[in-house]
């Protein structure tokens, strides 16, 4: 009796009861849009020696400006090497930090990028980063005495060819926070690499509102075909599928959060090759019936750098 006269005295006060409505969010609690453009680009070669270099990396615009930029680089020998990492994830091991005095690769590509983001510079501005041809092989190095020189004396001639191709695919977008994930496989019999990414951008919800997912399989030959396997998927029919496939996960995640993106319902059917189809019977199914397992593993690893 004493608890219902309580509550019967809060209501007619207008007194609201703990878990008795739901929490509403204003708009002005809605953080600000970060971005409203997003773009990334892979560029791929085979040098001379058989050594596949992919270059590749993600914006977020406003404005005109460059408030956002991740860069990072594969060098791999497929016939050789066994790194399964980008340079940046080889850190030290790189080997740069033993002969320069200006650190590690990965320490003077983030000089690169704080010096680009932290001056949320135009693409103009970024053309116009004082350079100069250090040699033959070193076309675009940091002009000596410079801001950016002070943490970068590589030569940056392939980031400035992915910011630039990156911003020519600008679409629009309502990010707040962006990130890549990759995963680098290497067949020493078959002298190849594959290469798979996802470029992602979600909203202040974490749900998924930019994403380009792709693979790379590139033969360490010089003269080698280094389009992605989407573009390929163009004039190779074996392809077809895995490209509708993938452009049917592509639709399925969209809106999603990452976390639902990459615990997608999976099984391994056990054959020895795939081992994250799609699970029967699911929505995802319908859409989608190529193996997930390299997808999920960038999905994860985005996440983890949003």
């Amino acid at each position: 009796m004493r608890k219902s006269r309580v509550i019967a005295v809060a209501l007619a006060m207008g007194i609201g009861l703990a878990g008795c409505s739901p929490t509403t969010r204003t708009v002005a609690e809605i953080p600000e849009t970060e971005y409203t453009q997003a773009g990334y680009s892979v560029k791929a070669e085979v040098e001379e020696d058989g050594t596949v270099k992919i270059t590749y990396g993600l914006i977020g615009v406003k404005d005109d400006k460059i408030k956002y930029i991740y860069l990072d680089q594969i060098e791999e020998n497929p016939a050789e090497d066994r790194f399964l990492m980008t340079n940046k994830e080889m850190e030290n091991a790189y080997g740069l930090s033993y002969i320069s005095d200006h650190g590690e690769w990965s320490t003077q590509v983030r000089a690169l990028e704080n010096y680009i983001a932290g001056h949320t510079m135009t693409i103009e501005e970024v053309n116009a980063i004082p350079t100069y041809e250090k040699d033959e092989d070193n076309l675009n190095v940091p002009t000596e005495g410079s801001d950016l020189e002070a943490g970068c004396e590589l030569d940056i001639t392939d980031f400035l060819d992915v910011i630039n191709d990156a911003y020519d695919n600008l679409e629009d977008t309502n990010a707040t926070r962006l990130g890549i994930g990759e995963d680098v496989r290497i067949h020493n019999a078959d002298n190849r690499i594959d290469v798979t990414f996802s470029f992602v951008g979600t909203d202040y919800r974490y749900k998924i509102c930019y994403e380009h997912l792709d693979t790379y399989s590139v033969y360490g030959e010089p003269g080698a075909d280094i389009r992605s396997q989407k573009e390929k998927a163009e004039e190779q029919p074996e392809l077809f599928e895995w490209r509708k496939g993938i452009e049917g996960f592509e639709e399925y995640i969209m809106g999603l959060n990452m976390t639902e993106a990459y615990g997608v319902e999976t099984y391994d059917p056990g054959n020895g090759i795939e081992t994250a189809l799609p699970k029967a019977g699911t929505d995802l199914a319908e859409v989608c019936n190529i193996d997930l397992d390299k997808f999920i593993i960038t999905l994860r690893e985005a996440a983890g750098r949003l």
